[in-house]
């Protein structure tokens, strides 16, 4: 056996390579006594378990390059080897099974936790407090008024962090207790799968009248036999699997089912319209209601505005409250969402980006990659993002960075955590044991100061309720990206959350940006009055 801490030891300038890309030169440009490699091996553990970094294909053939000869033929044995140079073996060895990983981790004193098969609860069945905000009661209201008819249809417009989950599973609710029916509810994301089953569970509970049946169909969950009365959510792409195979599921279904879209903006893409439809089944008379803190696709194309409008047939429930305008600022008023304070961080300077970069922003209808990885490759505006994390921290105790790319997140997280900050990186190529340790941590009580870079995950279905501020450094043409991310720190003091929040947007030279989450809220109006 070999211990992980001696490799780190022997590493030396090989630190560098598990080190996220760009992080190096970023810290010796900030603090360089912290790019010696005893300081690096101090912050490595903190951004990338050891287990991680021996199960990621492209950093593993760099510590086992580090074995000492007679250690490398020791592991090469274990691994039945047959008489193969030893670092050349294990440089093409693959690891693939879990036998082998665990040979691998075992060696060097860690612990293999085997991925377990997730064990599928397909049915509970619920006995029968559960209060709205009067808000929320005014719009179960008028979605029961608008789907009162046959095959009626309803958008439900209501900002981030004023309760759309709550009231919806509460109009699911009152549905079921007059109809023994289905209610299906369709979302894209696991988080966003997951969050309405439970939110359901806790809403039946209370405000239901019989036994149930309740589903989860998403993931590695199985399609149920036998399903006629109850609550099942769906993931869209499960739900698109069982189209594509003509599976008789959904024609089982009652009537008079109710289905249940969220984030619904995404409802006329054809591949989720073609699921939606199948699903409503145009002889019966389900009914349709549609969840979106942002009920337009785009901030340009009329036509795809207008096309989600008429699904709809126009009939949109949104929160109207005496002697204001806007009710995003009777939310404020009355602390169901924080008020947000605007701030300006300096970024690119005009001229930094090219000709080239310029005609494509003014003819696109959102930045394309290129330009936002070289954003993120940008020194100067890194370090200013750095700075500013610095000061944020002292004020906030839960900050999100929404980064450019998955190379600046990485990089930005893994400088903050060599200065000594509780900060780590989530994106798509995190391992799924970093990243749920890593968001729990974040999500949790206690009074530390954390912050979590991230890139394009934790727009949608991510409650963490105590962030106060948000630093937006990946600039959008999307009205509904912005909405998400500023969304995620507007959770107030009736909701969990905070009375005031930050919102610090990169303005970058050439790149128009958006400050105003009315604006947000009241963009589409006119297509769908």
């Amino acid at each position: 056996m070999y211990k992980f801490r001696d490799i780190l030891d022997d590493a030396s300038t090989s630190l560098q390579d598990l080190l996220p890309k760009d992080s190096l030169k970023l810290i010796q440009s900030l603090r360089p006594h912290l790019a010696y490699p005893n300081n690096l091996r101090d912050y490595l553990g903190q951004i990338i378990s050891p287990e991680a970094i021996l199960l990621d294909k492209n950093k593993r053939p760099i510590v086992l390059n580090l074995l000492p000869i007679e250690f490398a033929k020791q592991l090469c044995t274990l691994l039945r080897n047959n008489g193969e140079d030893p670092y050349t073996f294990l440089e093409k060895h693959r690891f693939s099974n879990d036998k082998d990983k665990e040979i691998l981790l075992e060696y060097f004193g860690l612990e293999f936790i085997k991925e377990k098969e997730e064990e599928i609860i397909t049915q509970e069945y619920l006995d029968c407090s559960y209060g709205l905000f009067d808000h929320q009661i005014n719009a179960v209201n008028d979605i029961t008024k608008f789907l009162s008819e046959d095959q009626g249809k309803a958008m439900l417009h209501m900002p981030t962090g004023s309760g759309k989950t709550r009231t919806a599973v509460t109009y699911a609710s009152e549905y079921l207790r007059k109809n023994r029916t289905t209610v299906i509810w369709l979302a894209s994301q696991e988080e966003l799968c997951e969050q309405a089953f439970l939110e359901f569970k806790k809403a039946w509970s209370s405000l239901g009248n019989r036994k149930i049946q309740i589903f989860r169909l998403w993931g590695k969950h199985k399609v149920p036999e036998n399903f006629k009365d109850g609550f099942i959510v769906i993931g869209l792409d499960k739900a698109n699997g069982i189209v594509n195979n003509n599976h008789h599921f959904f024609r089982t279904f009652p009537k008079n089912q109710l289905v249940i879209f969220d984030e619904a903006h995404q409802a006329i893409a054809p591949t989720y319209q073609r699921v939606t439809d199948f699903i409503l089944n145009p002889l019966g008379n389900g009914k349709l209601l549609g969840l979106s803190a942002t009920p337009g696709r785009s901030l340009d194309e009329i036509e795809e505005d207008e096309k989600l409008t008429r699904y709809f047939d126009k009939n949109k429930v949104e929160l109207k409250v005496e002697g204001y305008s806007n009710p995003i600022d009777y939310l404020i008023d009355q602390e169901y969402l924080a008020k947000p304070n605007f701030e300006s961080l300096e970024g690119l300077q005009q001229g930094e980006l090219s000709e080239e970069d310029m005609i494509s922003l003014e003819q696109n209808l959102e930045i394309n990659s290129d330009i936002l990885k070289k954003l993120g490759k940008n020194e100067s505006r890194n370090l200013k993002i750095i700075q500013k994390c610095h000061e944020v921290l002292k004020k906030h105790k839960r900050v999100i960075v929404f980064a450019t790319s998955v190379e600046q997140s990485d990089a930005l997280a893994a400088v903050m955590a060599s200065e000594g900050y509780n900060a780590v990186s989530v994106s798509s190529k995190s391992s799924d044991g970093d990243r749920v340790k890593f968001i729990n941590d974040y999500k949790n009580d206690d009074d530390e100061p954390k912050i979590i870079f991230n890139f394009g995950i934790l727009t949608q279905g991510f409650d963490a309720p105590k962030t106060s501020c948000v630093i937006i450094a990946r600039p959008t043409k999307s009205l509904v990206l912005y909405s998400q991310m500023t969304g995620r720190a507007l959770r107030g003091k009736k909701a969990g959350g905070n009375k005031t929040a930050d919102i610090w947007t990169v303005m970058d030279e050439g790149i128009e940006v958006f400050r105003n989450i009315a604006r947000a809220f009241e963009h589409w109006n006119n297509e769908w009055n």
